[in-house]
């Protein structure tokens, strides 16, 4: 007698050959981490050999399982073979630190560093090209995005901002990681394109790239 074989179970099989493994992992240990933020990263199923590298921040009173659930980025990782790094912040509200002299400096205690840190572990971890790492954010996770192209110029290629403020707007002088002012979000401060420069080399005076 020939084995029966379902044509359901075929299908089923069939399916789960094809399927996509791949999922939002959270991530531990991938060093220095002083504001405690959280980092889960996307590596698809096909990655690419020396992958790029894009970091993706949540507005406020969002996750990286929301931003993960809500952008186009993991089909974009899908089809190109990059890495996505979702950043979870532990500030109140979800909002991320883009106001204590900690966050708005090279090498400082704030999230700046956190977020750094997870992109340098990215880039050794899964063998990416460093030449090709980007972050997209929005509303504070644009503000965000603004600060570590200040704080860490090094480490990206290119930055995409969507509502967000320029870095150093909400500087806090008691170092508070969520001072926020209607002057600054309102769009009334104001400085010259040569002040807003001043601002952005005081956060890694070291810095002599481009």
């Amino acid at each position: 007698m020939q084995p029966m074989i379902f044509p359901s179970f075929l299908l089923l099989a069939s399916t789960a050959v094809g399927a996509p493994m791949a999922s939002l992992q959270e991530v531990t240990g991938f060093g220095s981490n002083p504001s405690n933020i959280k980092m889960f990263v996307y590596v698809p199923d096909r990655l690419a050999t020396k992958p790029a590298i894009l970091v993706a921040a949540h507005a406020c009173q969002n996750t990286a399982a929301s931003t993960f659930g809500s952008t186009p980025y993991k089909g974009f990782a899908d089809q190109k073979g990059f890495i996505v790094i979702y950043p979870q912040s532990a500030v109140s509200g979800a909002c991320w630190d883009v106001s204590s002299k900690s966050s708005l400096s090279h090498n400082g205690a704030g999230s700046s560093n956190s977020i750094a840190n997870m992109v340098t572990y990215g880039i050794t971890k899964y063998n990416a090209d460093a030449s090709k790492v980007f972050f997209v954010g929005l509303s504070s996770g644009a503000m965000m995005a603004n600060v570590m192209a200040a704080t860490y110029p090094e480490l990206f290629n290119a930055i995409i901002v969507h509502s967000g403020v320029p870095a150093g707007c909400f500087v806090s002088a008691s170092n508070q990681v969520a001072t926020w002012n209607g002057t600054c979000s309102g769009g009334k401060t104001s400085h010259t394109p040569q002040e807003w420069a001043t601002v952005v080399k005081n956060m890694y005076p070291g810095y002599s790239g481009s």
